[in-house]
């Protein structure tokens, strides 16, 4: 068919607008039909009809067709289906009766991750009207739906003004964070003239160690610096970045919810921030001040970190890839203007020193746990290693073991030996251990299908978890009253996780003795010092929330199974928690699917049943690892 053009002369001119307030006449009204009016307000068609104009008719009420949501869901189908022809061949999902998404609407959940407080074989029997088939990739926790409230009544509360306290902040984020945290170069953080973003980011820092700052309301700091955020992110600053950063530093302190809602948008917005400045390209060649260049390699590696740290800590893929950067490592040059009182590269004060050494070894312990997240912790790396052999694993694993043990001589081992007060680094002795931990947590079940010999990894798991219980066991004041990372708590709690999986491993009474005993050890000393100590606190409070969501999901299993003659580990909720919820962890006769797959299953022996029939004490041979000899400490 051919297309004429219409010129401008023959488009037809447009209908006149009519407002809704003019009402039609009665006539018009019943014959549905337009009522025009001509100059002196009279209806055209009743002047020509010679018939009264009359106004006193209401509306008549419009006939809706009534439908049954049975009947219109076909109605609605073969619309679809004409609209899309490919509609039709479609094949359609059946929904169980007793899905959460048909009880609740659109169930919308927290993803569980391959890293993280919570192992993804502890979830992976509930809610499977969600999709948690073992086989498939991603697994979600319902979150209840108080958490989709963003609206938060703290505005309301009276709270003293930022600027009153602005300088005392800054006088005590200086004499205890900065230590820490050396990010800001030492001007900065004491000058009168930062942005409010940042000096509302070092008041939420600094709250909690000063009772002057009590007035100060947290969720009101909280809630305008993350509505300011998001402003300045548009345009952002290197001191935009510094004042999220700091932010996050303090953002799972008093919080109730253990997956840190919204921590991980904040991180996105450090990355996004960080990108639109180029921090990712190295500037050592640009012409730009000295301290420029060296205030721009401290943003991008804490930013490195934080992104890494916390994509393994709550089970995220990572924002950064390390092939779209070109920063510079982190050296103790780039800090060296951060005490205004040195005339000298190193600062004055030891703890400050030491701060620094910190800040340098979390960043290159941050590019050894990449290596880890990326050989076997992405679900592309999970389907790569299901076709090579164990061997394979296994020199991977000793590879980055060996970087390891090389970043501990040359960034741990050094100053663990010397005494400050305070002590700034047990953040960075439990990220050590931590990178470990997800070492080992990556390769066992990966080992454990190819019926490999376990016995060096679980003598390098009984000296790890050792290790933490240590650490928690010798917290001294030094290290108490010391600023911790933000990271540190979801740290602790990973290293229990990792105790649990382990004895949901075990195939013995012996092995399963053990790994009960230190985690219960654990879990005590954990609440001991949670009163005063914030990770701690966190820590066991994550441990808790994973033993209660354990507990209902192997109670009614457990039943299933001692009620068709098998053996129930699993005791009830109230039982659990009166035994400090160790019980909730000690059950490896969970109800298993029998799909293979590569992370902690819930009961290896029902999975691969021919693999375990030899006895582990004989596995390694003469110098196989002797669990009998295992005690307390």
């Amino acid at each position: 068919m051919a297309v004429t053009a219409t010129g401008p002369d023959e488009i037809p001119p447009a209908r006149k607008y009519r407002s809704r307030k003019q009402k039609p006449c009665d006539h018009c009204r019943r014959r549905r039909v337009c009522c025009v009016r001509d100059a002196e307000g009279a209806c055209a068609l009743c002047s020509r009809r010679s018939i009264p104009c009359t106004f006193s008719s209401k509306p008549s009420p419009r006939k809706r067709q009534a439908r049954s949501t049975a009947a219109s869901t076909p109605a609605v189908t073969s619309v679809n289906a004409q609209s899309n022809g490919r509609a039709q061949s479609r094949p359609r999902e059946s929904t169980t009766p007793n899905a959460p998404s048909e009880q609740k609407g659109h169930a919308e959940g927290k993803y569980i991750g391959l890293t993280g407080t919570d192992d993804v074989y502890f979830v992976v029997d509930r809610f499977q009207g969600l999709g948690n088939d073992p086989a498939r990739e991603a697994y979600f926790r319902e979150r209840s739906s108080s958490t989709h409230s963003g609206s938060s009544n703290s505005s309301t509360h009276s709270a003293r003004s930022v600027e009153g306290n602005a300088a005392l902040a800054r006088s005590i984020f200086v004499r205890d964070h900065h230590p820490a945290v050396p990010l800001l170069d030492a001007d900065l953080a004491l000058s009168d003239k930062q942005s409010r973003l940042l000096a509302v980011a070092i008041s939420i820092i600094t709250k909690y160690k000063s009772l002057e700052l009590q007035g100060l309301h947290t969720n009101v700091l909280i809630e305008e610096l993350t509505s300011s955020l998001l402003l300045e992110a548009r345009s952002p600053r290197l001191e935009t970045v510094e004042a999220a950063i700091l932010f996050t530093q303090k953002a799972l302190r008093g919080r109730m919810s253990t997956s840190a809602p919204g921590l991980w948008a904040v991180i996105g917005t450090i990355i996004g921030m960080s990108h639109d400045l180029g921090l990712h390209v190295d500037c050592s060649t640009w012409n730009i001040p000295a301290a420029t260049k060296r205030r721009r390699r401290r943003i991008w590696w804490a930013a490195y970190f934080q992104d890494k740290w916390f994509a393994m800590a709550l089970g995220r893929p990572s924002y950064l890839n390390d092939a779209n950067t070109t920063t510079l490592m982190l050296t103790a040059s780039d800090f060296a203007d951060c005490d205004p009182n040195s005339g000298t590269d190193n600062p004055r004060r030891p703890e400050l020193a030491t701060g620094i050494h910190c800040f340098v070894a979390m960043a290159e312990l941050a590019v050894i746990l990449n290596e880890v997240l990326l050989n076997f912790f992405t679900i592309s790396s999970v389907v790569k290693l299901r076709e090579v052999t164990g061997q394979h694993i296994i020199d991977i694993a000793d590879r980055i073991e060996a970087k390891l043990d090389n970043w501990r001589a040359a960034y741990l081992d050094p100053i663990l030996t010397q005494r400050f007060f305070p002590d700034v680094t047990g953040s960075l002795e439990i990220a050590y251990i931590t990178a470990r931990v997800m070492l080992l947590r990556g390769i066992f079940p990966k080992l454990y299908r190819r019926n490999l010999s376990l016995d060096n990894h679980f003598g390098r798991a009984v000296e790890v978890t050792s290790r933490a219980i240590s650490l928690v066991e010798t917290l001294q004041i030094n290290r108490l009253s010391a600023f911790w990372w933000s990271c540190s708590g979801l740290n602790f709690a990973l290293v229990g996780t990792f105790m649990a999986s382990l004895k949901r491993l075990s195939t013995d009474s012996i092995r399963a003795k053990y790994w009960d005993e230190q985690l219960a050890y654990y879990r005590k000393l954990l609440a001991a010092h949670g009163p005063s100590f914030w990770p701690a606190k966190f820590a066991a409070t994550a441990l808790d929330l994973m033993a209660k969501n354990l507990t209902k999901t192997t109670g009614d299993a457990a039943d299933d199974v001692s009620g068709s003659g098998g053996v129930s580990g699993a005791a009830s909720s109230s039982d659990a928690f009166a035994n400090g919820l160790v019980d909730a962890f000690a059950s490896p006769e969970t109800s298993w699917s029998g799909a293979s797959y590569d992370f902690f299953p819930h009961n290896l022996t029902v999975l691969n049943e021919a693999d375990f029939s030899t006895d582990w004490a004989a596995v390694g041979g003469a110098d196989g690892f002797l669990w009998q000899n295992m005690h307390l400490g």
